[in-house]
């Protein structure tokens, strides 16, 4: 069985066979002193047109013409662009050629006329003119470009066989890459700011998966062309797949304000309404502009990742998939851009699938299998036809009955796209300048100590110290928003280690720290972020939010901090201060025999009685979680129990202090219990009034 890749070589090698025969008839025509008007010339007879010529004419006396008046004739014919037209364009052109074989201009002329319907002869004849002027760019562009296109069209292709056998034809793409790559080098070599050349080899390193290599050639581009709107797009682009943010960022706006005002609203606003027009359906039809342009705003605030940076990370991604997209999928013939095609919609969706295949087409006794890509991302498949092979690709669906050419992909992806757009209308993993940062994060509340009708709460994290770095500087940030995404609060905190900040005794490269919020309560939407600002590694924890209310008449209690320490010595060098004590929380829940297990926690509105002591009944449970265990079996009470003002409690479920709103905290000793995830319920009862609260945590414990 012959490969398909190499039936693609054996098409040239008949090329050169035929050119021997058409060689024989020339040279007769040419011996008889006759020149006249051929018969339309096949597609090989017209390849090796100029070389025949040139070697007839060293043969044979040919009668003079007036070469220049000729190829002024084919060049008016050329412009009627009809098929008679085009037909005794060729004609004059080969009657020029005759008569001037050598002359660059006829060739490139002729060459140019071929290219639409006979691309195999064009390119021949861009050779045949290199032989005559190795340094002919326009001849040496054209190579470059039928290259890049090769490469484009068999990057991704895998050939199926009746046996189920697939064929994989990277390597045609790899020698198309290769001869592009060098095209394209070889003019830059003589005009080093070539436009063209620059950006086409720069979109075929992108193609490669080696943005590295584009970026510097946009770069040099971009010196010398500072105002072209192309290069900033692209660049930013570029910049962005390298993962260099901020100057995507950069090279995005200035893209932007220097688009004319349809295609600058097509990244701001059309293609946004496309991504949330599944979720608003009919409704969108009533939206004002205004309403629209507000709803497209707050769409991207909602969406925005990390709130620390100057940019939104969200919307690069969205401008680099619509420059993308316009990139690869537009169709020139129809003026259609790349986003409003198939492929493009669900590249602006969801973004570069991890893996794609191209199956070439074929013939399975009499059914035609058409040339089908097919799109793999991890929760689902999708599949594109070109019926025609004219790179015009739409949604793949099954063959009606009898249906001669059909898709090579299975599925119905027209009727899955439909359903998909609304139950998933967007897919995004956030990008950041530096690597992601894996931060364990507590949050804790508690009734404000500093303001009326507020609420404190405290981010507790975690942050890990490399040995190779000597200092490190990070930012944090909370940012809290209502339903609408309108800012209720905002705190950015710069700061500082040097590496022996994270030593703690404990565990020597680490550092825990609490970033404090007050505020009145409310629900909205909130982030809370790190960033390593020296690589800009980043962390961003975000969902909905609601800060609690804490009553100032009945009885309440606050959320159960897990902490390493609770000291009353010294408190300020400690993450979380309240009233008189520092605390230590342990944002992983993660405990040992070496790391002890202390439960704090606040309790509010407690009745005192005549003699001014309140009366409490404390339950503390302790279970196994139900994804250890399978049940919510009782596995013990606390073992040692302290109170506030180190004043030791006995093992008692009731005790007394003079306080309305006590703080109270102790140690679990949990050494011989089995390692794994714990649940932790601390029931308060207050016995004057005979009301009632609990709250709950979970945990690990290793043993």
């Amino acid at each position: 069985m012959i490969p398909f890749c190499g039936m693609k070589l054996l098409h040239f090698k008949i090329s050169s066979f035929l050119s021997s025969i058409t060689y024989s008839f020339v040279v007769l025509v040419i011996t008889q002193g006759i020149i006249q008007a051929q018969p339309d010339l096949k597609d090989d007879d017209a390849s090796n047109f100029s070389a025949d010529i040139m070697r007839a004419k060293s043969e044979s006396e040919i009668p003079t013409a007036e070469a220049k008046s000729l190829f002024n004739l084919a060049q008016e014919n050329i412009s009627l662009n009809t098929v008679h037209s085009r037909k005794l364009a060729r004609e004059y052109l080969q009657k020029a050629i005759l008569l001037e074989p050598e002359n660059i201009e006829f060739r490139l002329c002729y060459a140019s006329l071929l290219e639409k319907y006979f691309p195999v002869s064009a390119y021949s004849e861009y050779e045949n003119i290199l032989q005559i002027d190795s340094t002919c760019i326009e001849a040496i562009y054209k190579l470059a470009l039928r290259s890049e296109s090769e490469f484009n069209e068999w990057k991704f292709s895998q050939k199926k066989f009746d046996d189920g056998i697939y064929f994989d034809l990277s390597d045609e793409a790899l020698s198309d890459f290769r001869k592009a790559e060098y095209y394209y080098k070889k003019i830059i070599s003589y005009q080093p700011l070539h436009y063209d050349a620059l950006m086409h080899l720069s979109f075929l390193y992108e193609d490669s998966n080696v943005p590295e290599k584009s970026i510097p050639l946009l770069e040099t581009l971009l010196k010398a062309f500072p105002d072209d709107k192309d290069v900033h797009l692209y660049l930013g682009l570029l910049y962005y797949k390298d993962n260099q943010i901020q100057k995507a960022h950069k090279e995005f706006q200035e893209a932007l304000i220097l688009m004319q005002p349809e295609e600058r609203k097509d990244f701001t606003y059309n293609t946004v309404i496309e991504l949330l027009s599944p979720v608003l359906s009919e409704k969108i039809k009533n939206f004002s502009q205004p309403e629209l342009e507000n709803l497209i705003s707050s769409f991207w605030k909602l969406n925005e990742p990390l709130f620390l940076t100057e940019y939104n990370e969200r919307l690069l991604e969205h401008y680099s998939r619509v420059a993308y997209a316009n990139l690869r999928y537009s169709v020139p013939a129809e003026n259609k851009q790349g986003w409003k095609t198939d492929r493009g919609e669900m590249h602006i969706r969801y973004g570069d699938p991890h893996k794609i295949v191209r199956l070439r087409p074929g013939v399975d006794w009499s059914v035609v299998k058409l040339k089908t890509e097919i799109w793999h991302y991890e929760e689902f498949t999708l599949g594109f036809v070109d019926k025609f092979s004219t790179n015009k690709y739409a949604f793949s669906s099954p063959p009606k009955f009898n249906e001669r050419y059909q898709s090579q992909f299975g599925d119905d992806t027209f009727f899955f796209v439909e359903s998909l757009r609304k139950i998933s209308p967007q897919k995004y993993e956030p990008v950041f300048e530096g690597p992601p940062l894996d931060i364990p994060v507590d949050v804790t509340q508690f009734l404000s100590l500093s303001a009326n009708n507020k609420t404190d709460v405290y981010f507790s994290y975690k942050l890990e110290h490399s040995d190779s770095q000597e200092c490190v500087q990070y930012q944090s940030g909370i940012f809290f928003f209502d339903l609408f995404m309108n800012p209720i609060y905002q705190k950015k905190n710069d700061f500082k280690f040097s590496a022996g900040d994270f030593n703690d005794g404990r565990e020597k490269n680490s550092l825990v720290k609490s970033s404090l919020m007050t505020v009145k309560p409310d629900s909205g939407n909130i982030s809370f972020e790190i960033l390593r600002t020296d690589d800009g590694a980043a962390f961003s924890n975000q969902g909905r939010f609601k800060v609690r209310k804490f009553n100032r008449d009945v009885l309440e209690m606050s959320d159960i901090v897990l902490a390493e320490t609770v000291e009353s010595a010294d408190p300020d060098q400690l993450p979380i201060i309240r009233e008189n004590l520092g605390i230590k929380p342990n944002p992983e829940l993660s405990f040992s025999s070496t790391v002890p297990l202390f439960i704090y926690y606040e309790t509010y509105n407690l009745e005192l009685g005549d003699d001014g002591m309140n009366n409490i009944e404390q339950t503390i449970l302790l279970k196994r979680s139900e994804d250890e265990t399978g049940g919510d079996d009782l596995i013990a009470p606390i073992i040692k129990m302290f109170q506030t003002d180190e004043k030791q409690i006995a093992l008692i479920s009731n005790f007394q202090t003079r306080e309305r709103n006590p703080q109270i905290y102790f140690q679990l000793d949990m050494n011989g219990y089995q390692s794994g995830k714990y649940e932790l319920e601390i029931k308060i009862k207050d016995l004057f009034s005979g009301n009632e609260v609990f709250r709950k945590k979970e945990f690990f414990w290793n043993q």
